[in-house]
């Protein structure tokens, strides 16, 4: 049988996996790296993605400087930091390959980044640097942990019922 070949994300070397392995997780034999196997061979070599570390203190703490982060973003335009605002600015990240180039100049997150651009306040305190960090760091996300990221900071501010309040109060 012909075993799934995938390629690894991390070090772009080639592996073959049994076919027993088809939806598993394993680690790179060159790198030790997690790599999704695909379910069908036809999904193979670039689709593998690396496996999404679930390490709770770590998650935790990305999904809480990804709301901390839309918070300061969403005050730099001067509007309201609500729940709903948060969620909506993450969603509007661009995914690759666009980039930042495919973003709408009527966006919230384009707006956003123009009055980060602008405030010396954000530079003095390293919030600017910190904004955009997390929004390249977001773009550059696998799709199955952008979606992962996206799905827990709206659970987490509807399960504590933080969708349509003010965050700043």
């Amino acid at each position: 049988m012909t075993p799934i070949i995938v390629r690894c994300i991390t070090c772009r070397h080639r592996i073959g996996c049994p076919l027993r392995t088809r939806g598993a997780i394993v680690r790179c034999p060159f790198c030790r790296c997690h790599v999704c196997v695909p379910i069908s061979n036809s999904d193979a070599i670039d689709a593998a993605e690396p496996a999404i570390s679930l390490n709770p203190v770590a998650w935790q703490v990305q999904c809480r400087t990804a709301i901390t982060v839309a918070s300061d973003l969403l005050r730099a335009t001067g509007c309201q930091v609500t729940g709903w605002a948060v969620v909506e600015l993450i969603r509007q990240i661009p995914r690759p390959p666009q980039g930042l180039r495919g973003l709408s100049s009527q966006s919230l997150l384009f707006r956003g980044l123009q009055a980060v651009a602008r405030n010396e306040v954000l530079a003095k305190s390293g919030k600017r640097e910190a904004i955009l960090r997390f929004v390249r760091t977001t773009i550059e996300l696998p799709s199955s942990h952008r979606g992962l990221l996206e799905a827990s900071v709206t659970g987490s501010l509807l399960g504590f019922g933080l969708a349509g309040r003010s965050l700043d109060s």
